[in-house]
């Protein structure tokens, strides 16, 4: 199978031109205040490097009623700097974030490992994608992914498919990304964010940042706030990511 990818992508890449690739995805986030948000990723075939993209300002509240705000972002997600990652072909990946009012950038090489590829599959925007699962720091996922797009990329931090991943989400479908636009020929460029205004830091370096940012907090408010905050607490560790490999 594996020399059949690569006879397949070299074929695709000579008739790609110096075209790249955009996909733009809408995340859904069904957390405690349910949101959408939307995303791209843009692949440059000739480098074999990708950046994935999300619009901050593009997030809306999902209502009771099961649609989605007309306001945009709220306070919580305002933010200065959008989230980008940029990703080799063989995953390693750096995260240009930002965290209290300050700008980094995040080395972060920790690979999905270990994907267990089905033979089920199902069409996604026109393309035929398969079902392939794994586990990622504290969750399980489940991603469609095609050969049709033979790079090993996907939305956040997917990687080492051997094909673009369409759909992702987790097996409590708490975070979930799905690709509506498929653009084989765009003119899209990757542009890396200036390194001269961010930190550099390990994601190692940079969690245990945003862990003792949080407990600070905590432990400055009064014992009478304490009750009100003890939700900020218990999410300490409720993102997308709750478990990580040095711990």
């Amino acid at each position: 199978m594996k020399s059949i990818f690569h006879v397949f992508f070299l074929f695709f890449l000579t008739n790609l031109s110096s075209q790249n690739i955009s996909v733009k995805y809408t995340n859904i986030y069904d957390l405690s205040v349910p949101m959408t948000r939307e995303s791209r990723i843009i692949i440059d075939p000739i480098t074999l490097s990708a950046m994935y993209h999300e619009d901050f300002k593009s997030t809306k509240r999902i209502g009771r009623d099961g649609n989605e705000e007309s306001s945009t972002a709220t306070a919580s997600v305002k933010r200065s700097l959008d989230k980008y990652f940029v990703t080799d072909s063989d995953c390693k990946r750096f995260l240009y974030d930002d965290f209290a009012l300050k700008h980094y950038k995040v080395a972060d090489n920790h690979p999905f490992t270990d994907w267990d590829i089905s033979e089920e599959s199902k069409l996604i925007a026109g393309f035929r994608a398969y079902k392939a699962t794994s586990e990622f720091r504290g969750r399980k996922w489940i991603v469609w992914f095609t050969p049709d797009i033979p790079f090993p990329y996907g939305p956040w931090k997917f990687c080492g498919l051997p094909g673009l991943i369409l759909e992702a989400h987790d097996a409590e479908k708490q975070w979930t990304y799905v690709a509506k636009e498929i653009n084989l020929n765009s003119k899209d460029q990757i542009m890396i964010p200036d390194d001269k205004l961010f930190t550099k830091v390990s994601i190692k370096e940079f969690v245990t940042l945003k862990d003792e940012f949080h407990t600070n907090f905590l432990n400055s408010v009064d014992q009478d706030e304490r009750e009100a905050v003890m939700v900020e607490k218990r999410n300490l560790r409720a993102g997308i990511e709750t478990k990580f490999e040095w711990e």
